[in-house]
Order: structure tokens, then C-alpha cells, then sequence
């Protein structure tokens, strides 16, 4: 994932593949505010076959200059709560 920040504004794309599963891009929307950061994730699955976009939010923290910790959940129904970390590598 490329995330770029213009002021609080938070935006980016990358792609996704699962094992052996299905693979697509997504693209980021997001805020950021001190360490809080909120992201929304567009994923367009590709891979097998196309998929109406899935929606997942990422509510959480910078915990480091290089780590973001933090909650998911899904707009698609039926998906319990999840637990994301993002780190940063150069």
C-alpha cells in the first residue's frame, strides 16, 4: 500500500492477493489527526472473476513513527471485527 498526506488527508492505492485465493487493487481515503488515523479501503476484486467493491474501515493509532495499529470492519455483512497493524518499510 502507497499512502500519501496532504494536511489531515490521507489517500493511496495497492494491490491484494490472497493464497490461492482472490487477488484485486484497493484504494485508501482517509484522516489523520496527531497519532488517530482512519482509513477507508475500497478493494475491486479482479481475480478469479470481478466482484462488486468491498468496503473496510481502519480505525486506530500510530504506536510508532513507522507503525499503525488499530481496528477493522467491514461494510460487507456478516464479517466480524478485526485487528489491522500497518508498517511502514522503505
Amino acid at each position: 500500500m502507497d499512502l500519501t498526506s496532504a494536511g489531515a488527508t490521507v489517500s493511496g492505492s495497492g494491490r491484494y492477493a490472497g493464497e490461492a485465493g482472490p487477488a484485486g487493487t484497493f484504494t485508501v481515503a482517509g484522516t489523520v489527526d496527531g497519532t488517530t488515523v482512519h482509513l477507508d479501503l475500497t478493494f475491486t476484486q479482479q481475480v478469479p472473476r470481478a466482484e462488486p467493491a468491498a468496503i473496510e474501515h481502519f480505525d486506530g493509532q500510530f504506536t510508532s513513527a513507522n507503525v499503525m495499529e488499530g481496528s477493522t470492519t467491514s461494510d460487507t455483512p456478516g464479517q466480524p471485527p478485526g485487528h489491522a497493524s500497518y508498517r511502514r518499510f522503505q
